[in-house]
């Protein structure tokens, strides 16, 4: 159970960063667009690290000898929901 628990929190913390950085985005003034900009670069980077833990988990399930069929199907689901 250790092995899941470590990488559940590794997302909490990521979906808590991005809503803080939601609220901070609502609640910074148009006036100051460095910090708008700031706001908007720290979305993205709590946005991409669940991204890259979904390829880091699919390659870790798996076997070394399957681990590029476990990547090219994760990367054919997430271009699958790309257009939605």
């Amino acid at each position: 159970m250790p092995c899941l628990f470590v990488p559940l929190q590794v997302v909490i913390g990521y979906t808590v960063g991005v809503a803080a950085m939601l609220l901070a985005f609502w609640s910074v003034p148009a006036t100051l667009p460095w910090l708008q900009w700031a706001t908007v670069f720290m979305i993205g980077f709590f946005l991409y690290g669940p991204q890259m833990l979904i390829g880091l988990c699919g390659a870790e399930l798996v076997g070394p000898e399957s681990v590029g069929a476990s990547e090219g199907f994760l990367g054919w689901i997430a271009y699958l929901g790309e257009p939605t």
